[in-house]
This record gives C-alpha cells, structure tokens and sequence, in this order.
C-alpha cells in the first residue's frame, strides 16, 4: 500500500508530521503500516495477544486516561490507531526497510521525534508514534490548514 493509503484517516496534524519525518534523508527508506483500524481489527489483535498468540494490543473497550490539558472534551477509546470521536486515528506505526534491525531503527528514528513533534508513546514500542497522547498534543510544526 501507498503512504496515502496508509494515512487514511489520519488526523491532520499526525499526518502532516509522519511525512515530514519520512522526509528526514536518513529515513527515506521507512515507511509505515496502515494506520487505523476499525474496532473489529482491533478486536481480532486484542483477542490474539490474551490468548497468548499475539503482539501486545490494546483493549478496544477501554477509555483512556487523560490528563487535565487534553485539549478535547471526548475520551479517548480503545487503542490511539482506532477511529476517535473526532473521526480520525492518532498513532501510526512505521515500518523499517528490510536489513534494519529494530535496535537500529531505533537509534535511526530518536533524533527526529521532537523536530517533528512526535512521541514514542509505547516504551516497548520503537515504532508507534503519536502527537496527540493523553496530555496534550506534542509541541512541534503544524500544517497551514491546521488553524492551531
């Protein structure tokens, strides 16, 4: 699949931030995964990894916590790569080229999170990025449109 097609759905901002971490000379070669999923997807991950079968996943059901300065009223569900109450997904995952490992993709990726605002939000997790977490949005570039 394209980036386009990976970004569908995508709120703005993230969106506007991915690319121009993909646009780093060093990441050049990265790319990402389909970034939202619907709540059976979601689901399907959920019931994997507590059968013991699967990565690591977030509930579908849960609300998330959030921090007084989360700059919306909606609670967050579920897990960040879900469809929000605002109508967008808030986590991308990106995904290394062939030959890198994860420790490398890493170490490549760290030096551009706060440039472009972004914020590994799943310690485990080199490759999900987020702008938006339970707090606030990350400080960084904005996209003409965003009106922010």
């Amino acid at each position: 699949m394209s980036l386009d097609d990976n970004l569908r759905g995508v709120h703005p901002i993230l969106e506007f931030r991915i690319r121009g971490l993909l646009s780093e000379p060093a990441l050049k070669r990265y790319g990402t995964y389909p970034a939202v999923r619907l709540y059976s997807k979601q689901k399907a991950l959920y019931d994997r990894y507590k059968a013991g079968r699967g990565n690591l996943a977030a509930n579908p059901d849960r609300v998330l916590r959030t921090g007084k300065n989360f700059p919306y009223a909606w609670k967050p569900r579920g897990s960040w790569h879900m469809e929000q109450a605002d109508g967008y997904g808030h986590a991308v995952d990106l995904k290394r080229p062939v030959g890198v490992t994860r420790a490398m993709a890493d170490r490549a990726v760290k030096p551009y999170l706060a440039k472009w605002g972004l914020k590994q939000t799943v310690s485990s997790e080199w490759w999900h990025l987020q702008a938006l977490h339970s707090s606030a949005w990350c400080d960084g570039p904005l996209p003409e449109s965003s009106g922010m």
